[in-house]
């Protein structure tokens, strides 16, 4: 029985290292805050605060439990988080590299730039948060934006179209009529500095489009009788969700709250529980009351004696438009999984790697697909750290911290081994997702670009791209799983004949991975992978047990490539270059491989009978 979400076609709001120079994840009064040793600390499963409130409805539809309202938060009369958006205008030369700042007293200013990022891009929002400030709001008494280049100097000037400020959360002004260019020169309505005239007050709800719902919703990973909706405000806000049997949400009720703070960039997971695995509920995020969000699907886990399933997988997403998620939308998926090289930010600090998944978040149709269809996610290279980066590059914790904001998986790791893997099962599959950058060793591959911790934790080449605790919890997993394929996802290549970058680095860890598997009996084995920006499939033959198919799903999006693929590596079926991505059909006796266009055309179908991953 396939489970299918239906979409409703609507347009959504869519270890460290030597000391650097201030930015926004180092300390420091007037720079964005640090980040908090607590994102090591794995197995928490929501990205974001959300308030714990029992309680019940008697009126509330198939066994859900309706949620008390937590009373409105409150904020402190002194300023310890100051959070700063600012929207560049949409005319070609609104932008600027140069620098400027934000002031809000004659000596208290603040510099909105994000090293690692292209800031102040034409129609682009940047938002950064400052913290540890401590500064009294009473003290607050001007809002003014400058240039500060040299005044001798002709720069680059910027016009800004929108400005947005809270404090503590709590909104405190936004005006999106500016109608300035800040600079240097003597061109027409350039000023040095531009100054509010009224000061703090607002004109418009947020730079996000007036929205308060900035990102999502996005659905995370179901559980046997839950689900999760991710989300992101623009604010701190009291954000509901609203669960029901109707499409109307005429019987709904709020099951889970959540007040999202600056600290974590304003994402939050709201959850439910209760839910029929056979039943169709439908969902709605509602914040401060708002409900102007349509009605969309909510399900629970697709149930372990399910006959069918179907999921969509790929990596290497380029921040750029692409029909691929809009035709992997219209497939009926019951479950996508981002493989890998979600971004390509090649970023060390938080608030890069936040500005680059909100950038992905506001594509229509790449928002249309997370809002329509459960979605998984693990790392690799470009969205961890940098090109073929590794566990002995600096600052893990927080490439980690940003990506346990914007995803929903069903867990982060392991209590005292913190990373991205998981465990999913859903019907005939159960998903072991790896995180093979952050215990891999330094192999000494000239293509990494990171910048080496100043002590790097010791990392045996024994335990390979996942090291040795994340293996043995994956062969004791496999071994304990009774779901007739088990597809074991890397975002980079298991294959002997990859690059440095590959398993291939690792035969000892490769072999164990293989003797492991071998010794246990486990059937029905796939591997999946990504990186390669290319799609193909292929056999990994093993001195014992059956040869293990890997299917590699890789240019999802990426810029048009023109390059075909190289020459066949032993035991490959096909290989295709073009945008595209790998829809697997999936029943109890087969695994059935189809690689779709972005225009919705069937590239290559290949089908993987249960009998030939049996003992």
């Amino acid at each position: 029985m396939r489970f299918v979400l239906i979409a409703l076609v609507t347009w959504l709001g869519a270890c460290s290292g030597p000391a650097d120079p201030p930015g926004p994840t180092d300390s420091g009064a007037r720079d964005a805050g640090a980040v908090d040793s607590g994102v090591m600390e794995a197995g928490v499963t929501d990205a974001g605060p959300r308030i714990d409130a029992a309680g019940a409805d008697a009126g509330a539809p198939g066994g859900l439990t309706a949620a008390p309202e937590p009373p409105a938060p409150s904020f402190p009369d002194v300023i310890d988080t100051l959070t700063i958006s600012l929207r560049t205008g949409t005319a070609e030369s609104a932008g600027t590299d140069d620098p400027v700042e934000l002031c809000l007293t004659e000596t208290d200013c603040f510099d909105p730039n994000t090293p690692e990022i292209d800031d102040r891009q034409v129609g682009l929002v940047d938002e950064l948060h400052f913290s540890g400030i401590d500064l009294p709001r009473s003290a607050v008494d001007r809002v003014v934006l400058r240039s500060r280049s040299d005044p001798a100097t002709d720069n680059d000037r910027w016009t800004p179209e929108c400005l947005h400020l809270r404090f503590d959360g709590e909104p405190v002004y936004c005006n999106d009529t500016i109608g300035a260019h800040i600079g240097t020169g003597a061109s027409a309505g350039e000023v040095v500095e531009w100054r509010d005239p009224d000061g703090l007050h607002q004109e418009c709800r947020s730079c996000w489009g007036d929205r308060t719902l900035t990102h999502g919703p996005m659905l995370g990973a179901p559980s046997a009788a839950g689900a999760r909706v991710w989300v992101r405000a623009d604010a701190t806000r009291t954000v509901g969700l609203r669960v029901g049997t109707r499409e109307d949400l005429s019987d709904g009720v709020v099951v889970d709250w959540a007040q999202p703070a600056p600290s974590d960039d304003y994402t939050a997971v709201l959850e439910v529980a209760g839910l029929d695995p056979g039943r169709a509920y439908f969902h709605r995020v509602e914040v401060d009351g708002d409900r102007s969000q349509p009605p969309r699907p909510l399900r629970a886990a697709i149930p372990p004696d399910a006959e069918s399933f179907r999921m969509g997988f790929g990596s290497c997403s380029q921040r750029r438009p692409s029909p691929i998620f809009a035709q992997a939308e219209a497939d009926a998926l019951d479950l996508y999984l981002f493989a890998g090289d979600n971004h390509y930010g090649n970023a060390q600090r938080v608030e890069a790697h936040r500005w680059q998944y909100r950038q992905l978040r506001t594509i229509p149709e790449r928002a249309l697909l997370q809002a329509s269809v459960p979605t998984l996610a693990i790392w690799d290279d470009h969205d961890f750290l940098a090109n073929n980066s590794h566990g002995a590059c600096a600052r893990p914790e927080h490439a980690l911290r940003g990506f346990r904001e914007y995803w929903a998986n069903p867990s982060y790791g392991l209590p005292d081994t913190p990373g991205v893997f998981f465990r999913h099962r859903e019907g005939p599959v159960e998903i072991f997702a790896l995180d093979c950058r952050m215990y891999r060793p330094d192999v000494g591959d000239d293509g990494s670009g990171c910048q080496l911790a100043a002590d790097p934790p010791s990392l045996p080449m024994s335990g390979g791209p996942v090291g040795p605790t994340q293996l043995a919890w994956l062969l004791d997993g496999v071994a304990a799983s009774d779901a007739p394929f088990k597809l074991i996802a890397c975002g980079s290549r298991f294959s002997a004949t990859g690059s440095l970058d590959s398993w291939r680095s690792f035969p000892e860890a490769r072999e164990a991975l293989h003797q492991g598997l071998h010794d246990a009996r486990v059937e029905g084995v796939v591997f999946l992978s990504g990186d390669i920006h290319r799609t193909l499939l292929r056999t990994n033959p093993r001195s014992e047990g059956y040869a293990i198919p890997e299917l590699s799903s890789s240019p999802t999006a990426l810029a048009p490539r023109t390059a075909g693929c190289p020459t066949p590596e032993p035991g490959e079926r096909f290989c295709v270059r073009e945008n595209n991505y790998v829809q697997l059909d999936v029943t109890r006796d087969s695994l059935t491989v189809i690689v779709i266009d972005e225009a919705g055309d069937e590239l290559h179908r290949w089908v993987i009978d249960r009998e030939s991953l049996a003992y």
